[in-house]
Protein backbone atom coordinates (compact mmCIF):
# COMPACT_ATOMS: atom_id res chain seq x y z
CA UNK A 1 0.00 0.00 0.00
CA UNK A 2 1.21 3.48 -0.58
CA UNK A 3 2.02 6.01 2.03
CA UNK A 4 -0.03 9.09 1.68
CA UNK A 5 2.49 11.31 2.79
CA UNK A 6 4.42 9.98 -0.41
CA UNK A 7 2.10 11.35 -2.47
CA UNK A 8 2.43 15.18 -0.86
CA UNK A 9 4.62 16.43 -4.27
CA UNK A 10 4.24 20.20 -3.04
CA UNK A 11 7.63 21.63 -2.98
CA UNK A 12 9.76 22.42 0.08
CA UNK A 13 10.25 25.47 0.51
CA UNK A 14 12.72 26.43 3.49
CA UNK A 15 12.45 29.07 5.91
CA UNK A 16 14.23 31.55 3.87
CA UNK A 17 12.17 34.92 3.97
CA UNK A 18 12.20 37.38 1.22
CA UNK A 19 11.58 41.22 0.92
CA UNK A 20 9.09 41.78 -2.01
CA UNK A 21 8.04 44.42 -3.21
CA UNK A 22 4.26 44.60 -5.26
CA UNK A 23 3.63 46.44 -7.79
CA UNK A 24 -0.57 46.42 -8.64
CA UNK A 25 -2.86 45.64 -6.23
CA UNK A 26 -5.84 44.47 -8.17
CA UNK A 27 -8.01 41.70 -7.06
CA UNK A 28 -5.32 38.92 -8.11
CA UNK A 29 -2.92 40.51 -5.75
CA UNK A 30 -4.92 40.96 -2.84
CA UNK A 31 -6.97 37.61 -3.56
CA UNK A 32 -3.53 35.34 -4.53
CA UNK A 33 -0.35 36.75 -4.36
CA UNK A 34 -0.51 38.47 -1.07
CA UNK A 35 -2.29 35.73 0.80
CA UNK A 36 -0.12 33.24 -0.62
CA UNK A 37 3.23 35.30 0.74
CA UNK A 38 1.98 35.54 3.94
CA UNK A 39 1.06 31.94 3.99
CA UNK A 40 4.69 30.65 3.69
CA UNK A 41 6.44 33.43 5.98
CA UNK A 42 7.45 36.23 3.20
CA UNK A 43 7.60 39.36 3.93
CA UNK A 44 5.97 42.29 1.85
CA UNK A 45 7.43 45.42 2.43
CA UNK A 46 6.49 47.80 -0.25
CA UNK A 47 3.41 47.87 -2.40
CA UNK A 48 2.63 50.19 -5.38
CA UNK A 49 -0.39 50.99 -7.15
CA UNK A 50 -1.93 53.24 -9.61
CA UNK A 51 -3.38 55.18 -7.03
CA UNK A 52 -2.43 55.59 -3.43
CA UNK A 53 -5.70 54.99 -2.15
CA UNK A 54 -5.83 51.24 -3.71
CA UNK A 55 -1.98 50.40 -2.52
CA UNK A 56 -2.66 52.03 1.04
CA UNK A 57 -6.33 49.59 1.45
CA UNK A 58 -4.11 46.65 0.49
CA UNK A 59 -0.74 47.77 2.76
CA UNK A 60 -3.55 48.37 5.77
CA UNK A 61 -5.66 44.40 4.76
CA UNK A 62 -1.98 42.85 4.68
CA UNK A 63 0.06 45.05 7.11
CA UNK A 64 2.38 45.73 4.36
CA UNK A 65 4.31 48.77 6.08
CA UNK A 66 4.57 51.39 2.86
CA UNK A 67 2.58 52.30 0.51
CA UNK A 68 2.30 54.60 -2.98
CA UNK A 69 1.20 55.56 -5.94
CA UNK A 70 4.40 55.39 -7.86
CA UNK A 71 5.91 52.14 -8.80
CA UNK A 72 9.65 54.00 -9.07
CA UNK A 73 8.92 53.73 -4.74
CA UNK A 74 9.10 49.97 -5.10
CA UNK A 75 12.24 49.70 -7.64
CA UNK A 76 14.32 52.33 -5.62
CA UNK A 77 13.67 51.03 -2.09
CA UNK A 78 17.02 48.88 -0.64
CA UNK A 79 14.95 46.52 1.24
CA UNK A 80 13.12 45.10 -1.45
CA UNK A 81 14.65 41.80 -3.05
CA UNK A 82 12.08 40.73 -5.28
CA UNK A 83 9.98 43.33 -7.35
CA UNK A 84 6.36 41.19 -8.55
CA UNK A 85 5.07 42.96 -11.33
CA UNK A 86 1.16 42.39 -11.18
CA UNK A 87 0.06 45.13 -14.22
CA UNK A 88 -1.36 44.70 -17.59
CA UNK A 89 0.76 43.35 -19.81
CA UNK A 90 1.19 46.08 -22.12
CA UNK A 91 2.66 48.01 -19.30
CA UNK A 92 4.89 45.56 -17.29
CA UNK A 93 7.93 46.09 -19.82
CA UNK A 94 8.56 49.32 -18.62
CA UNK A 95 8.62 48.27 -15.42
CA UNK A 96 10.77 45.13 -15.65
CA UNK A 97 13.27 47.33 -17.44
CA UNK A 98 13.64 49.24 -14.68
CA UNK A 99 13.84 46.46 -12.05
CA UNK A 100 15.86 44.54 -13.27
CA UNK A 101 18.32 47.85 -14.29
CA UNK A 102 18.16 48.02 -10.49
CA UNK A 103 19.44 44.73 -9.54
CA UNK A 104 15.79 43.23 -8.52
CA UNK A 105 14.70 39.81 -8.99
CA UNK A 106 11.16 40.00 -10.89
CA UNK A 107 8.14 38.35 -10.56
CA UNK A 108 6.03 38.50 -14.11
CA UNK A 109 2.94 38.17 -14.10
CA UNK A 110 1.53 36.53 -17.62
CA UNK A 111 0.78 37.16 -20.35
CA UNK A 112 4.44 39.28 -19.62
CA UNK A 113 4.09 41.56 -22.80
CA UNK A 114 1.74 42.23 -25.72
CA UNK A 115 4.55 41.71 -28.57
CA UNK A 116 6.83 39.38 -29.35
CA UNK A 117 9.36 41.79 -29.51
CA UNK A 118 7.88 43.32 -26.13
CA UNK A 119 8.91 39.96 -24.59
CA UNK A 120 12.32 39.69 -26.11
CA UNK A 121 13.27 43.00 -24.63
CA UNK A 122 11.93 42.05 -21.34
CA UNK A 123 14.62 38.60 -21.39
CA UNK A 124 17.22 40.54 -22.90
CA UNK A 125 17.04 43.06 -20.02
CA UNK A 126 16.92 39.95 -17.42
CA UNK A 127 20.03 38.37 -19.44
CA UNK A 128 21.90 41.47 -18.85
CA UNK A 129 22.08 41.11 -15.56
CA UNK A 130 23.97 37.72 -15.74
CA UNK A 131 26.51 39.10 -17.85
Amino acid sequence: MIDPAELDLAPELGSTSYRIGVIGAGGIVRASHLPAYKSVGWDVVRIASRTKEAAKAAADEFGIPAASADFGDVIADEAVEVVDISLPPHLQREVAEAAFAAGKHVLIQKPMATTLDEAEAIVIAALALSA
